[in-house]
């Protein structure tokens, strides 16, 4: 089904929501379907994990930490939430 299903990339261009997509640099037969992906969700991010596979987060937990840490502390708030990411208003009032 992964190979013979429907391709909806194209669909993907319609994602409106902070987008990480994450791959291992030894994950070769994933490697260039995650950088269309990355290229076609407006705004996304692609971290291509080094020395990892298919499994990057298990592979090389500290280099895939870093990429999603790093991810989710430049995104923006949930509405109604305070951004307490650093170097905001919200954080300033707060030190």
């Amino acid at each position: 089904l992964l190979v013979s299903g429907p391709d909806r990339l194209t669909r993907m261009a319609e994602v409106r929501a902070p987008t990480l997509v994450v791959v291992g640099e030894l994950d070769r037969p994933f490697l260039d379907g995650s950088r269309a992906l990355a290229r076609t969700i407006p705004g996304a991010e692609l971290a291509v994990i080094p020395e990892a596979g298919h499994s990057p987060q298990r592979e090389a937990p500290d280099s895939w930490w870093e990429a999603l840490s790093g991810f989710l502390g430049a995104a923006p708030p949930a509405m109604g939430e305070p951004d307490v990411r650093p170097g905001t208003a919200e954080t300033e009032a707060r030190e």
